[in-house]
């Protein structure tokens, strides 16, 4: 089973505000995680940073998740009038109808 998710339009704010602190999107903004902050110059730019961080699966044993941002799949469009961008997303559940990824190898070993 295939499935997939098309953004057209959607806009960001800051966590835990309320909706007068929303960001444009081709707006300058700064992002903390683990006290490391990055600053993006707008919205591709974030969504660029979000690929190259999960170009490897992410394996949260926590959570029993696996995470990852198909590198192929990665496009990247700009004329005039617009800029986008698209790129597939891969996840599962341990225990979840998936692709079966050797967690060491990274290699997929079962469908």
């Amino acid at each position: 089973m295939n499935r997939g998710m098309l953004i057209c339009s959607f806009s960001l704010k800051k966590r835990y505000k309320n909706d007068e602190n929303l960001i444009c999107l081709n707006d300058v903004y700064e992002c903390k995680v683990n006290n490391n902050t990055k600053i993006y110059e707008n919205i591709i730019s974030m969504l660029d940073g979000f690929c190259k961080h999960y170009k490897s699966y992410s394996d949260d044993e926590d959570l029993q998740k696996m995470f990852l941002v198909d590198n192929k799949s990665i496009k990247k469009y700009n004329d005039e009038t617009s800029n986008s961008m698209s790129f597939i997303i891969c996840s599962g559940s341990y225990g979840i109808e998936a692709e079966m990824t050797d967690r060491n190898t990274k290699k997929i070993n079962y469908r």
